[in-house]
């Protein structure tokens, strides 16, 4: 797989890498994947990351939504896990550097799926 060494996420050998001024955070492989929670109302991206921790934070964030009396904003939290290619991490990528692009991201997620060639199974999974 290429590298991909621009944005805040980096694909380099066959790793994925979260970066910030300070420091590069080993996230996981590229043959893990990938998620975004964001809400669906106003295009809020609100966690992104490894598959796994960005899951148990959906499920944490609906339940305290959702017994704190806010079950519509509970039920607005788009949990979407990806298959990690150089195309998915550019998407990721500009939705953390456009505010509400994340509001397509299933939309662009499919045309990729469209045009790559072999994607796990797990491609593109929205709860």
């Amino acid at each position: 797989m290429e590298e991909l060494n621009v944005g805040p996420y980096l694909l380099i050998r066959e790793k994925v890498y979260f970066s910030t001024s300070a420091r590069m955070l080993e996230i996981c492989n590229e043959n893990d994947s990938l998620a975004l929670i964001y809400d669906v109302n106003d295009g809020t991206l609100l966690k992104h990351g490894e598959k796994s921790n960005v899951s148990i934070d959906h499920e944490c964030m609906v339940k305290v939504f959702a017994t704190g009396g806010h079950s519509e904003l509970a039920k607005s939290l788009e949990l979407v896990e990806f298959a990690i290619t150089p195309e998915t991490i550019e998407e990721l990528n500009a939705c953390i550097g456009i505010t509400g692009r994340v509001l397509g991201f299933k939309e662009r997620l499919a045309t990729i799926a469209e045009n790559a060639e072999q994607l796990p199974t797990s491609f593109g999974k929205i709860h």
